[in-house]
Formats: C-alpha cells, structure tokens, sequence
C-alpha cells in the first residue's frame, strides 16, 4: 500500500481542526461578549457554520475531482488563512456570520480534497481484502 508518508499526513488535519476549533471558540466569546448576545442566538450563528459546511461539501467533492485534491487542499487553506485575518476587523455581528460561513466553505474544500488526496494512494485490491 503505497501510502504519504511523514507528518504532513497527521499534521495538515490536526491543524486544520485546530484551527477550526480555535476560531469558534474566539467568535463564541467575541458575539457573547463585545456584542451581548444570548446563548441561543450565538449557537445559531454558530450553527450557521455547520449548514454552510454541510451544503458546500456537495459541490466541493465534484470540484476536488475534476480539479485535483492538492487544489482543493490548498484553496481550503487560504480560505481558511483569509477568513481568521479577516476576523481581526469584525466590527459587525454579520461580518462573523459570512466568517462563519466562509469557514465552513474553507474546511469544505480542505476536507474533500484531503480525503481524496488520501483515497488515491491506496491499493485497490487491499482495500477490498480488509
């Protein structure tokens, strides 16, 4: 099974879910504190990420396989790079939404790709010997 080596394999997703993880946790305590919000109106915001995770992954799949997943992988990152900078200059409830959002497209992107990056190295026949 011709399989990527090294810790990028690890890495790259440990990171990615760092970074996910970190960014909720920073618009959780920002829309809760600079903008008082409630605790049932900052899940739904919050919420809002996982919807556009869920309906971009749909056509993130069909682009990771006509593009090519290092593509994927590297076009989920930037969005992932430019969307925690641009959180620097939230200043308005609705810029965190199209954060959010924006975050769920990035991850989107990445994952599909990864998953594809990770699938197209593995033999065939081992795979169905399992």
């Amino acid at each position: 099974m011709r399989f990527p080596t090294g810790p990028t394999c690890l890495l790259i997703p440990v990171l990615m879910d760092t970074t996910a993880g970190l960014f909720y946790f920073c618009c959780t305590l920002l829309l809760k504190t600079e903008f008082g919000l409630d605790d049932q109106t900052v899940g739904f915001i919050i919420g809002t990420g996982a919807i556009g995770y869920t309906l971009s992954t749909l056509y993130c799949s069909r682009i990771s396989d006509r593009l090519g997943p290092e593509w994927c992988i590297r076009l989920g990152t930037a969005i992932v790079c430019a969307n925690n900078v641009f959180l620097l200059f939230a200043n308005n409830v609705w810029v965190i939404v199209i954060g959010i959002l924006w975050d769920g497209l990035g991850h989107a992107f990445f994952w599909q790709g990864f998953q594809a990056w990770i699938s197209r190295n593995v033999n065939r026949k081992e795979t169905a010997l399992r």
